[in-house]
């Protein structure tokens, strides 16, 4: 009988933690329970140093991406190698997500989330049941196979900001919870393991390398991946169905039962906003900024083109209205904006209205960008404020020769007056 152990996600963070730790299991008089290890991730490298550093003799490295079905199907084929082979133990730890708006995230990577989630892990059980079950089991249920899914606290509550992660893994819960009951009369316990933030290389690459290290509340509550290894694979062996690990998640866990969910989103985005909210600028600010950049761009627009808006493709043009709003203004920020090639602007295009929101004075520059309303007439402010301020003149070249109402404030108490 060949008894094996699978550990997907195996090359770092949870999965290496749980491989580790299954390899100082011992059985009766200290026998190893796994004759096989078979770890499964994509990066080669690091399969192979955790084998060598362990246990050269048991650990079988795969590296493959289970998001693939040929690579999928090259562990079914192993399994079929022998017909004396039994599964043990699944650690299904293979996971990925990546924070922000829906909207700002390719079709791609939604699909991707879902696939390594939920799909890879439902399939590679199903695989893997046939050499588990045992008709009419004699032993008792602490000594039969064992099934542990990673999820999340995630699945908990739906995230604004991480939408796509939280919904796999409240499919993880699902699943796993239904398919526990289904496998009770084979003696075969099936584990929910739903931590919070652990430390671990998934914060790097959920925010794209942008954030290595958790913070706000999410730093106090950081988990150790070894620690939580350890306590997974023990409530295993004692049957639990479902293990929500550390206070603070059981606590979310019990207020999310409790809680109307909506309120708790709520709350949650108030605490840490989905979307990025821009610093507050006072009146004046606000005016100011509008004004200045409306008149600039009318103003050179009109000098060189004789219309009286930005041409939506017209990239240099908007490119020299932003490095002059960037330099001359008195609340511009520290950083110019970058200015998208007309080639990226889409077949719509982009107003005039849209310049003038990036030649904004806060230094945030939103993620989807919303046409920036001005109401009142800038013309008229223009004329009468242009006998008093740097008058314009045609440029020469395709950039304006000047500022264009530097300093000038009358534009803005207008506004504010109005």
């Amino acid at each position: 009988m060949r008894n094996v152990a699978i550990i997907t996600g195996a090359s770092s963070g949870i999965g290496e933690a749980f491989v580790r730790e299954i390899v100082k299991e011992r059985g009766v008089y200290g026998s190893v329970p796994f004759q096989e290890i078979w770890i499964i991730a994509r990066r080669e490298e690091r399969l192979n140093k955790l084998r060598d550093e362990l246990d050269p003799a048991r650990i079988i490295p795969f590296p493959i991406d289970l998001a693939e079905p040929s690579q999928m199907q090259l562990v079914e084929d192993k399994l079929a190698e022998d017909e004396n082979t039994r599964v043990g133990l699944i650690v299904n730890c293979a996971g990925m997500g990546k924070r922000g708006l829906v909207e700002d995230k390719s079709a791609q990577v939604i699909e991707d989330t879902v696939d390594v989630n939920c799909t890879c892990l439902s399939k590679l059980t199903r695989i893997c049941l046939p050499y588990m079950i045992t008709p009419n089991p004699v032993f008792p249920r602490r000594d039969g196979p064992r099934i542990i899914n990673i999820a999340s606290s995630a699945a908990f509550l739906p995230q604004p900001g991480f939408a796509a992660y939280a919904a796999s893994k409240a499919y993880v819960v699902s699943f796993s919870r239904a398919l526990d009951i289904e496998l009770m009369p084979y003696k075969i316990c099936v584990t929910t393991v739903c931590p919070g933030p652990v430390n671990t290389e998934f914060q790097t690459q959920a925010t794209d390398g942008r954030q290595a290290e958790f913070t706000g509340f999410r730093a106090a509550v950081v988990a150790d991946p070894v620690k939580l290894a350890v306590k997974s694979l023990k409530a295993s062996r004692r049957g639990r169905h479902l293990f929500v690990y550390g206070f603070s998640q059981k606590a979310l866990h019990v207020a999310s039962k409790i809680i109307p969910t909506y309120w708790l989103m709520r709350i949650s985005n108030a605490i840490s906003p989905a979307r990025p909210v821009a610093p507050r600028q006072s009146a004046y600010e606000s005016a100011y900024a509008a004004a200045y950049a409306e008149a600039y761009a009318s103003a050179y627009a009109s000098a060189t083109t004789g219309n009286t808006d930005v041409s939506a493709n017209d990239s240099s043009s908007a490119s020299a209205i932003l490095a002059a709003s960037s330099t001359t203004s008195a609340f511009a920020s520290s950083a110019a904006p970058t200015v998208e090639p007309a080639a990226t602007l889409g077949s719509a295009g982009k107003s005039s209205q849209y310049y003038m929101m990036q030649a904004a004075t806060t230094p945030y520059v939103p993620e989807v960008n919303q046409p920036v309303a001005v109401t009142t007439d800038i013309s008229s402010i223009y004329s009468e404020t242009a006998s008093e301020s740097a008058s314009v003149s045609a440029p020469t070249s395709s950039e304006p020769s000047g500022p264009l109402l530097a300093g000038d404030s009358e534009a803005a108490r207008k506004i504010l007056g109005s």
